[in-house]
């Protein structure tokens, strides 16, 4: 599988099992921007993930989509009281790529890693 034919999501968890960091690359098949559902899935679930992170202070955050087929984003320091929330999002997120995935396997790929920390 080429990254031309699919979308992979590659997501890192911290060691509560926070996201730590999301990157997305590529692109699922031949449609015209706009037209294909699993991108579409994929980018609405992680621009939503975004910017309800983003909407919590004490949170910080940085991310980019430089250029179409690309999207990245990091949750920096957080404090622990953030840390529940933030387990439900990233639970929430898994469970929608999750379900992209299953719905339109050969269009999405997903892994996850976890960090030293």
């Amino acid at each position: 599988m080429s990254e031309s034919d699919h979308v992979t999501v590659q997501i890192v968890l911290d060691s509560q099992s926070v996201l730590h960091a999301i990157n997305i690359t590529g692109h699922a098949g031949n449609e015209k921007r706009g037209s294909n559902v699993a991108c579409g899935a994929v980018t609405l679930l992680a621009k939503t993930a975004y910017e309800t992170i983003r909407d919590v202070r004490g949170i910080t955050l940085q991310g980019d989509a430089p250029e179409p087929g690309k999207l990245w984003f990091e949750v920096g320091m957080y404090r622990t009281e953030y840390t529940e929330k933030l387990q439900s999002i990233t639970e929430f997120l898994i469970k929608g790529f999750t379900v992209v995935q299953r719905e339109y396997p050969e269009a999405v790929q997903m892994v996850i890693q976890y960090t030293g920390g």
